[in-house]
């Protein structure tokens, strides 16, 4: 799954370069296993929920970046746009 979210972010990055108009920032989803109740029945059940969780955060922040570029071009359109004006 990794390897996927990374070749995706990669094709993400390689279009919102060529077209700022096509960038889309991708926010992954909160894992199932977070959000249950009780406790974990096994070792195991408790790695698969904390490597889920650590692959959220490295994907979270990837998405942040991708949002704030995004925002940055905006402002810098914007002011371009603002200044052409005067």
């Amino acid at each position: 799954m990794r390897e996927l979210f990374g070749l995706t972010a990669a094709v993400v990055v390689v279009i919102g370069l060529a077209s700022p108009v096509m960038a889309y920032c991708l926010v992954p989803d909160q894992p199932r296993c977070a959000s249950r109740y009780g406790k974990f029945e096994d070792e195991f059940e408790f790695s698969r929920c904390r490597r889920e969780v650590e692959t959220m955060r490295s994907e979270t922040e990837t998405a942040m970046q991708c949002l704030r570029d995004q925002f940055d071009e905006t402002v810098q359109g914007f002011n371009k746009r603002a200044r052409s004006t005067d």
